[in-house]
């Protein structure tokens, strides 16, 4: 809203009772009063740079008189318009200057734990924390860490406007708020961070639904359906045949796979356990591998993608696509993996070998005085697939699928 601004009105516009409302100076360009519902006015600058527009602040319009704002508006416009960027500008000054007190923010410290952890996280959940950190936690970067009453204070603040817009979101950035602290507490060495503020704290956005556990069968067909003519035509069901992981289906290649021992062995680099995996193939799993075949080139990906490495990739646009059609409004990839082991569960697979067939790591006692790859029991993991493949080919088909019991032996 536009208004030529002078020493009354500046007190006297009136709030908004559902938003916050910016009076824009009609003598100074980039100028506007900004007047939040609770009655808070606030000089700021309004300008645009690549292609976004910014907010300066100057200060409150208590402390500020209207000539001083519009001066300070016209410093500022003149460094936008040298190309200068003066939120960034500020923020790096800030900084500097707590670095320069010996003060360490919660972005550098967020920085040194990504850094040491990053290395040992999935390249998805690194690329979600920094998400995280440049998104909606950005507020607490030049936020100092070392008080932990301030800094629990500041970032709770933070956290339940968050949750006002998403509880699962604040909880995230809860999370990776505790993570950090936690891993500051851990490594210090000169005694700044001594505790932990966000023990015990409750996440502020509440308690969060539980997922479905598993699809039902009239669901499962009507997914595989909506696959179809997608990127999933194909990904879909050999989900459902080997109850691997997406990341580890996406990024299959011809090379993993051994059809003269229908063996799929997928790379530790691949696999979330960091560890080479045996997947034994079924005759339903082979069948979707001889159609994949004829969509593919001899050698590269199984499932090939317009990814830089020439895989798929996980697109929410396309979820959200298969959903609708579907008609299964919780679809998601890790979704069939939770149906392929309850499937097993019902089959009445013995829960070790299910946990195995899903790609579980058995006891590290087990591991350490049982070689490679025998641990894995690929051949009763074989006889599991076999039957669970069987069952979903009925399931596919529309026929009934009784429960079967499985005549598993003892582990040997």
């Amino acid at each position: 809203m536009r208004k030529r601004l002078d020493a009354r009105n500046v007190k006297t516009l009136p709030a908004v009772a559902d938003r916050r409302t910016d009076y824009r100076d009609a003598v100074q360009r980039g100028l506007a009063l900004r007047v939040t519902p609770a009655g808070e006015r606030t000089f700021v600058v309004e300008y645009s740079r690549a292609g976004a527009w910014k907010r300066y602040t100057i200060g409150p319009a208590v402390g500020w008189d209207l000539a001083k704002a519009r001066a300070e508006a016209r410093r500022v416009r003149a460094l936008v318009d040298q190309g200068r960027d003066p939120v960034e500008d500020a923020k790096a000054a800030k900084a500097a200057a707590l670095r320069a007190a010996g003060v360490e923010t919660f972005g550098a410290l967020a920085e040194r734990c990504l850094a040491d952890v990053g290395k040992r996280l999935r390249p998805a959940t690194l690329k979600y924390y920094r998400w995280m950190l440049a998104g909606d936690l950005a507020p607490l970067a030049d936020v100092p860490a070392v008080d932990p009453v301030a800094f629990k204070r500041a970032a709770l603040v933070l956290l339940d406007k968050v949750a006002n817009r998403s509880g699962f979101v604040a909880n995230r950035c809860f999370e990776l708020c505790r993570r950090v602290m936690s891993w500051a507490v851990a490594k210090d060495r000169t005694g700044a961070y001594e505790v932990n503020p966000f023990l015990r704290v409750e996440p502020p956005g509440g308690p969060e639904e539980a997922r479905t556990l598993a699809f039902t069968d009239e669901q499962l067909r009507a997914i595989v359906a909506a696959c179809a003519g997608t990127p999933l035509e194909d990904v879909a069901p050999f989900l459902l045949a080997t109850g691997a992981r997406a990341g580890e289906v996406m990024s299959a290649e011809w090379s993993e796979v051994d059809l003269a021992s229908a063996t799929w062995t997928i790379p530790a680099e691949h696999s979330k356990i960091k560890a080479p995996r045996p997947v034994p193939l079924s005759r339903f799993a082979l069948s979707i591998l001889a159609r994949a075949r004829e969509r593919s080139e001899a050698a590269g990906p199984i499932f090939p993608g317009g990814a830089a490495s020439g895989h798929q990739e996980r697109r929410q646009k396309l979820i959200y696509a298969v959903r609708k059609r579907a008609g299964v409004a919780d679809f998601a990839l890790h979704g069939i993996r939770r149906s392929v082991r309850i499937g097993l569960s019902v089959l009445k697979v013995p829960h070790e070998l299910a946990e195995l067939c899903l790609g579980h790591l058995p006891a590290k006692l087990v591991r350490t005085y049982t070689p490679y790859p025998i641990y894995w029991q690929v051949d009763r993991q074989r006889g599991a697939f076999e039957a669970w493949g069987e069952r979903v080919e009925r399931i596919l088909a529309g026929e009934a699928t009784p429960a079967t019991v499985l005549p598993f032996a003892g582990r040997a």
